[in-house]
């Protein structure tokens, strides 16, 4: 029903897709090869044709693994769990810390 073969769980087929060393092979050469083919055409030819195309496409697959995430069961809890501050549990290491990252994002 979850649309992976009977029996096998999620971590067993991605375990099988990795060592499968001819496929790995096989994507890797199809991905360096569109990669090398988009480069080899340019900026204005290749660059930017192939990103007006792919962008928004990555931007409508965002969308629909946000509402694909926001249909699911415990949706309202995950979001209760991002969303609401617990002051209580923030410690003076904790404020340092982000204090600290937020000083190495801004040099």
């Amino acid at each position: 029903m979850n649309g992976f073969p009977a029996g096998l769980a999620l971590g067993d087929t991605f375990t099988g897709f990795v060592a499968d060393g001819p496929t790995q092979i096989l994507l890797s050469a199809l991905f360096m090869g569109a990669t090398m083919s988009i480069i080899f055409m340019g900026v204005g030819k290749g660059i930017e044709r192939v990103t007006r195309i792919l962008m928004p496409t990555l931007l409508v697959i965002l969308l629909l693994l946000l509402g694909s995430a926001l249909t699911m069961d415990g949706a309202g809890e995950a979001l209760s769990f991002i969303f609401t501050p617990h002051f209580a549990e923030l410690t003076m290491e904790g404020w340092l810390e982000a204090l600290g990252h937020a000083f190495f994002t801004l040099s």
